[in-house]
């Protein structure tokens, strides 16, 4: 079973992003991390980090979109 720590997940992102600033898959996995807890701002900004070092991977363009439909979906108060 995960234990669904986001916030410690959420530390080692950002601890490998300051060995590895132009990790792609970093930024994905950090934005996702942020996308589970419902922080779709946050999100959104990681994958938009992640599609500039690489645009043409295909996870990063399809989070991109689930979180602009999650952003649409939410409650304007929680979204933004």
């Amino acid at each position: 079973m995960f234990d669904r720590d986001y916030e410690n997940a959420i530390k080692y992102y950002e601890c490998a992003l300051r060995i590895n600033p132009k990790s792609a898959s970093t930024f994905t996995a950090l934005g996702y991390t942020h996308h589970l807890r419902e922080d779709y701002k946050q999100a959104l900004n990681c994958y938009h980090k992640a599609s500039f070092l690489k645009s043409d991977d295909p996870l990063t363009n399809e989070l991109i979109s689930k979180a602009m439909v999650d952003i649409n979906e939410s409650p304007i108060d929680t979204a933004y």
